[in-house]
């Protein structure tokens, strides 16, 4: 079994030799097994509760066997809800409805193996506790004296999810373990059945989706429209299959319009999602790959706008509307939730609306986890990561008018 014992970039790429690492962290190697793969599972509980003591965040184990061992169960427990590690192991390899311990235990991620079309395995074991797939058939990886070759086994799917956490964590070092193993389960590529299935748990494993979830995926777009009809259109690239959201927020005095397409600009009669409200502040998730061409559309009146896609499914507050009577003049709202947090507002031209978001607590112009004082009347703030309740205040620092609020979380 291995573990990452610290999410630290220290790999070489295109060096031509070998592969690559899905995640370039360091690695606590620890000895469960004879020469011969063989041993017993109080030295798996002794290894678990060993990596979780020395801080691994992630424990990937391709070690198998049908005997739900109580120690080894309670080692598991230990490390998922004392010591807050990750816990990830292979389903098995008789290609039978069983799916194997210690993947079978609650606190630990089930891994079965697919092949190059996106089928199951026919070795991989599956069953009720699969919870993902990952690539299992053929891999190249690195043997003893320092070769490579190519295997196949569930032993080689389960360290493809192991390390897609380590990218997570890497990028956001602050997550619990129970979120991080929701964004595995809720970034996954669906594959048989729609939803949750014993062949393939929630899907394979994806890690564009999964470590661009609650990022801001292009430069943030801003702009005026001049009048009725006038319009804006932008384009991002979205590699692999996943949800993303785009929001706009536009001048409050006008009615401005989203639509998104893939693959070619959306026109009023022609889009895969809108925002039509009579609001200039707009949202929606949207779903797929390729090249998402954005545009922002005046129904009615001119202004500023801005415009911003963000990776991942979310929750969200609902469009908060009120009026600001004029300077120092606010008004804070909140939602709850668990992940990464971010709040968008929109607001007339000619006023200077300011947003700010924190956790647990009402923020103050002096004490928010994340704030947008940019000058205009439309902003963001985030991201900021927290678990309970995000409030998030919009605050007029000149002028007043009408504005929308909205609070994220990723």
């Amino acid at each position: 079994m291995v573990a990452t014992h610290q999410t630290t970039q220290n790999g070489i790429f295109n060096d031509s030799r070998g592969i690559a690492g899905v995640a370039q962290v360091n690695i606590l190697a620890v000895k469960v097994l004879n020469s011969q793969n063989q041993g017993t599972w109080a030295n798996l509980a002794s290894g678990i509760r060993y990596a979780a003591n020395n801080s691994a965040k992630v424990i990937s184990m391709s070690i198998w066997g049908y005997y739900n061992d109580a120690d080894t169960e309670a080692a598991s427990n230990y490390a998922y809800y004392t010591k807050k590690s990750l816990l990830v192991a292979i389903s098995g390899n008789d290609g039978i409805e069983q799916v194997a311990y210690p993947a079978a235990f609650d606190t630990v991620i089930a891994v079965g193996a697919t092949d190059s079309n996106d089928q199951r395995a026919s070795f991989s074991n599956y069953g009720t506790q699969l919870e993902l797939v990952a690539p299992g058939v053929n891999i190249n990886s690195t043997i003893r004296n320092n070769q490579y070759a190519n295997d196949s086994g569930t032993s080689m799917a389960a360290p493809h999810v192991s390390g897609v956490a380590a990218l997570v964590w890497s990028q956001n070092p602050s997550l619990e373990n129970t979120k991080v193993r929701e964004i595995l389960r809720n970034t996954v590529v669906d594959l048989g059945t729609a939803g949750k299935d014993i062949y393939y748990g929630y899907g394979k494993v994806n890690a564009y989706a999964a470590v661009t979830k609650g990022k801001i995926l292009s430069s943030p777009q801003s702009g005026t429209l001049s009048g009725n009809g006038a319009s804006y259109t932008y384009s991002v690239s979205i590699p692999a299959p996943s949800t993303v959201a785009v929001v706009m927020a536009g001048n409050e005095n006008a009615d401005f319009d989203l639509y998104a397409k893939w693959g070619s600009p959306p026109t009023t009669s022609s889009y895969d999602a809108r925002g039509y409200t009579s609001y200039s502040l707009e949202y929606f998730p949207i779903q797929g790959s390729g090249t998402l061409y954005v545009m922002v559309r005046s129904y009615s009146g001119s202004g500023a706008w801005k415009s911003w896609v963000v990776g991942g499914l979310y929750t969200d507050s609902g469009r908060q509307t009120g009026t600001l009577s004029g300077t120092g003049a606010s008004q804070t709202y909140s939602h709850n939730g668990n992940g990464i947090g971010y709040a968008f507002n929109s607001g007339p031209d000619g006023s200077d609306f300011d947003l700010y978001t924190k956790w647990n607590s009402t923020p103050t112009t002096s004490n928010y986890d994340s704030a947008g004082t940019s000058g205009w009347a439309q902003e963001i703030a985030g991201p900021a990561i927290g678990n309970g309740t995000e409030y998030f205040m919009v605050r007029s620092y000149s002028g007043s008018g009408e504005y929308a609020a909205l609070g994220m979380i990723y």
